[in-house]
């Protein structure tokens, strides 16, 4: 079809993207509904105002779990994002499906595993994005405290996925435009 009626490589590499990431968090959201449906049917929806404690460096404070998941969910899903636009530019770069794959597990699993195994990253966490898979570990501040970086926090997770989206995307729309114009393909 691409041969018969041609489109711009940006237009096309967009929508494949566009098409993984929205492939991507419906599953997600489905999943969540899912496990939040089984629970509603087990012990009742429950009351989206319960409070929730959250300590932090000995302070003591108290949050909705409505607010809790919804900031879950939120960095979930921008993580979503910034692994299906990571594995777009490795698919792009590397042109093998076996070692994207490779790649790509390799770099999520590492950023996540970090928190928690590697104390010399403690510093500079803050900026991996698979740092935010932990997302509740994150909103409820307890990988802020055990790691003591104060900057795992939702608003800079937030910040560091949105700029690593905004990079990712436009690697992913100029790897192709660059590889072309050299006629390297």
């Amino acid at each position: 079809m691409d041969k018969l009626i041609p489109r711009s490589l940006a237009f096309l590499d967009g929508n494949r993207l566009t098409t993984a990431i929205i492939g991507a968090a419906f599953a997600y959201l489905m999943i969540v509904i899912l496990v939040f449906g089984i629970a509603a049917l087990t012990h009742g929806i429950g009351e989206f105002n319960y409070p929730v404690v959250l300590e932090a460096d000995k302070i003591v404070s108290t949050v909705s779990i409505g607010v809790l998941l919804i900031k879950v969910i939120v960095l979930q899903l921008l993580s979503i994002v910034v692994t299906m636009a990571l594995i777009q530019l490795l698919a792009n770069v590397t042109r093998n499906q076996n070692l994207t794959l490779l790649i790509a597990t390799g770099l999520s699993l590492l950023q996540a595993v970090a928190p928690s195994n590697f104390s010399f990253m403690n510093g500079i966490l803050q900026f991996l994005p698979g740092t935010y898979f932990n997302s509740y570990q994150i909103v409820n501040q307890q990988l802020s405290y055990t790691t003591d970086n104060a900057q795992l926090t939702f608003g800079f997770g937030l910040s560091v996925l949105l700029f690593y989206i905004i990079i990712l995307i436009l690697f992913n729309l100029g790897y192709e435009r660059i590889i072309r114009s050299r006629n390297i393909v």
